[in-house]
This record gives C-alpha cells, structure tokens and sequence, in this order.
C-alpha cells in the first residue's frame, strides 16, 4: 500500500464523505432519505442528513452520531457508523456516479491516494463491489467502503466501527445495506427495484430471482425466495429471521388447487389459511393496490417472534397461486419490493419455446458452465444463459465473469435446440478484446468445429457491443458453443451477457 504526500486531498475526499456537518436534521428509527436514496435505520439507531455535502448518517447511538456527522472522528467501544454519499457528492469529488462498483471504487482509492483490493460483491440484490482502505489519514484508522450501482447512479457507503466492536457487517449493518434504494423504478418496470431479476419456472409459475438472492425448494410444494441464506435457514427452521432479513413463500397454482381452496373466495381462504397456522391477522383482507393481477393481502403476526408476513393470495389468469412475504420486522420500508415481486410471478403452460421465424431459428443459452467463475449468484455461469439483460459497459454481476481478470478461460453455451449454424452473437459488457476462439459442437454426437477468424481483438467491438460471426459450410446439427478468452489480451475481464445461437431447423 502506497501512501500520499497531498494530504490536503486525503481530507477532501473524506470530508466528501464522511464529514461536513452542516445543516443536518437527526431523525431515530424508520428511514433516512436524501436525493432519492434511502435507507432504513434498524431499531434503536439514529439518523441523520446533511444536504450540504449529500451525505445520510446512520449510528447506532447519539455519540456515534455525533462523531460522524460531526468532524469524522473516531468511533470508540463497540459503536457503529454508516456514513451514504449521494450521486451529487461523488460528482462533487470528481467521482464519476455512473461508473460500475469497482470503478468507482477505483476512483475513491485513486483519490486518497492509496492502493488496496477491490472485491466483487455478489451478496447483493445489484451489482456492489468493496474495499478496505488502511490509513493514518482515516479516522480510526480505517474505512470499509461498499459502492453500490443502482438503475442511473452509483451511490458509496463507508463503513466505521469502535476498537471494541467485532465485525463491520452486523445485523444492523446488514439491514441498512439491504435496503438501500436508489430512485424509483421506471413507469411500467415494476421489477427494477428487485435489481436485476432472473426468471425461474418453478412447478407452473415463474418467478423473479433478484440478483444475490437464494432459493429454496420445499420438495416441489413452495419456493422460498430469500434475501440470503441466513433469512431462509432461520424460516425452514422455525426461527425468526434475522434482522434486515425478508423473503417471499410462493405456493404454485396446482399445489394450492390440490388441497381443495381454488374455488373459495380469495378474502375467505386468506382469513382460513392465517388462522390455521396459528398467525395472528392484523386487519382484514383487502385488494392490494399497486399489484398488476387481482391479489388480495392480509397483515399476519406470530406470538413470541418479531416476524410478520404479508400473506397474499394472487388471481393470474391461467390459476390462483399464494405468496406469503415475511419479515424481520416492519414490512412497510419494503413495500415497492413486494410489489415488484409480485408483478414478475405468472403463471406458465411449461417452457418458453424456442423462437422460429420461417427457417430460421434465434435462440438463447439454456445453460452454461466453463473453466470458471467470479460469484456465486452475480457474473455465473448462468448469467450468460437467456437474453441479455445487461444495458450498459461495466462491470456489472448481470454477465459472466471468470475468477481471474489475468487468465485464460472458456465458457460453454448449450441450446434447447439442434440447429444448421448460421450465425453466433456474443453480447459483450466488459473489456472486450480476450476471445480469441469460438468452437461449436453437438453434444450427441461430439463433433466439434473450430470457426475460422474466430478472434475478436482489442478494439474490434465497442463496450457493450456484440460480437457476430457469421457461419458457412457447416452441415451437421450442432447445439453447443464454446468461446475461449485470453484476458492477458483485453487486461481486465472480458464480461459475456448472453450468446444468441441462430441457424435453420435440424430436421
């Protein structure tokens, strides 16, 4: 680690965003807002906002508070501190606010002047990356920084805990980074507060994923959709989540129509079903305002446990499903999340076909697999399956990563469908310029073609831009593609959202 001689710029950048409190308004307990970010203060915390340098503060006592709103200085004992820049402040600094998490971090650390690993953060619901920066010109010494990269802007989160206290990510420090929220999602796209979202078939309805979330399938009777494991282990238990922690219970429409309540009216079957598991009804059903589909919702408490779940029963047209979403705590911080959850389930007849326009057919990867990857939820395998869903150059967890930014790696596409080739796309989204080879094969018979002029150098396709290759002479059905980088080439990663496979029908 390299340390500045300029430490007048050291103390601009930590004043950006630790300090300067001028103009500040405390607030105890629900939600702290500021230019479109919020984020909820977990009980007994406090908060405050100071809109002269966009910064939100978030401690777990009025000393530490103090402290950080204050002048930054050092949190003692067993205190914690949250100190959240707004996209003005990093624009402030000269921090570019759409950058990806670990560019921005990139700029923060260029401007202390200090050199420390970045990590990819795959935890949560969008693209985060963080970073622990050790130096005297910190108060205490030292700063974990989290950047988080929401739909528009990138927003940092500094994180300061007292000599005393064990670890930074708490509970409470959990809850607060779990619920950030940039912004509103846009008219007609309930799903992007979710971040971005997978689609999953489960039984016969489909379900968004949020990206870092977990799932958990009750042996083909419910999903479980969580925030992180620790959420869902606590609920599959019988224990009450942690704190911060939330998930969604999605009881499909042939499950809930086995058991005899199809036909019952969705008010009616809401009061039986929280009666009957011994849950304490807060109010009465009522139609959920906001949900795209006729849903009905009803509040529900458990004795002995701070849990509450919003216990939904849902009208798609092709069947009735339940979803229960329970919490650790108050549910209404979570609201849009709900609904936005909600808005992305259907009801399904079986798979997506495969697309066929005359003799033609386009399709996606079903599934993928490789030398490696980054996460385990952000930059899989998997992320490279589907259509691309990665709108802008960066690096963002919605595409492949490979482990290594350094190392020579495949990644393996394989197709619903067998198909004479025509055409391979490669949807790109960072550092393009690492593939220097692209194979396509047939999974029943083994039979493997190297495509000639397969290369895609540095400077070929722009950033996000797409790779075509167009295929001719290639009689035999193939339903395999595999691309072979080199990121010694491209210098970082080469990140691959999606690879469209197109060609004529096999038969």
């Amino acid at each position: 680690m390299k340390a500045s001689n300029n430490h007048w710029s050291h103390w601009l950048v930590l004043a950006a965003l630790l300090l300067i409190g001028v103009s500040i308004a405390w607030a105890q307990g629900g939600a702290a807002t500021l230019e479109g970010v919020s984020a909820v203060v977990p009980e007994g915390w406090l908060s405050a906002v100071s809109e002269d340098s966009g910064t939100i503060f978030i401690a777990s006592d009025a000393d530490a508070l103090e402290t950080l709103s204050s002048g930054g200085g050092v949190l003692t004992g067993d205190q914690y501190g949250v100190s959240i820049a707004v996209p003005s402040s990093l624009t402030g600094i000269g921090i570019d606010s759409s950058a990806a998490p670990t560019d921005a971090l990139e700029a923060f650390l260029a401007l202390l002047g200090e050199e420390a690993p970045i990590i990819k953060e795959d935890g949560f619901s969008i693209p985060a990356a963080s970073v622990l920066t050790v130096s005297d010109m910190i108060p205490g010494g030292e700063l974990l920084v989290y950047a988080f990269a929401f739909d528009g802007a990138s927003i940092l989160v500094a994180l300061q805990k007292g000599s005393d206290a064990p670890d930074y990510l708490t509970d409470e420090v959990l809850q607060i980074l779990n619920s950030l929220v940039y912004g509103a999602p846009a008219e007609g796209d309930e799903t992007a507060i979710l971040g971005e979202a997978q689609p999953l078939t489960f039984v016969d309805v489909t379900v968004p994923i949020p990206e870092g979330w977990v799932t958990f399938d009750q042996e083909q009777s419910a999903l479980i959709v969580g925030i992180n494991q620790e959420a869902v282990d606590a609920f599959v238990d019988g224990e009450s989540i942690p704190a911060g922690g939330r998930l969604f219970l999605v009881i499909p429409p042939s499950v809930y129509e086995s058991v005899g309540m199809n036909a019952k009216d969705p008010a009616g079957q809401l009061v039986e079903m929280v009666e009957g598991m011994d849950l304490n009804p807060e109010g009465e059903a009522l139609p959920l305002d906001g949900a795209a589909q006729a849903t009905w919702a009803l509040l529900a408490t458990m004795d002995d446990s701070t849990d509450q779940a919003q216990v939904m029963v849902i009208d798609d047209p092709n069947g009735r499903m339940v979803v229960f979403a329970v919490y650790s705590g108050d549910p209404e911080p979570y609201r849009e999340e709900a609904l936005a959850f909600i808005n992305g389930i259907s009801v399904v007849g079986g798979s997506a076909p495969v697309e066929v326009g005359g003799e033609t057919i386009r399709q996606w990867a079903a599934s993928a697999s490789g030398s490696s990857q980054y996460g385990s939820s952000s930059w899989t395998f998997e992320q490279a399956t589907g259509e691309p869903d990665t709108a802008s150059c960066g690096d963002i967890g919605t595409a492949w990563a490979s482990a290594s930014s350094t190392g020579k790696d495949t990644l393996v596409l394989v197709y619903a469908e067998s198909v004479i080739p025509s055409q391979v796309n490669i949807y790109q989204t960072y550092n393009p310029g690492a593939i220097y080879r692209v194979e396509l094969s047939s999974s029943a018979s083994g039979e493997t073609f190297v495509l000639p002029d397969s290369a895609d150098p540095v400077g070929n396709t722009p950033c996000p831009g797409i790779f075509t290759l167009d295929i001719g002479g290639i009689t035999a059905p193939v339903d395999t593609v595999t691309i072979f980088l080199d990121q010694t080439l491209s210098g970082s990663w080469n990140e691959i959202d999606a690879v469209e496979l197109v060609g004529a029908p096999a038969n």
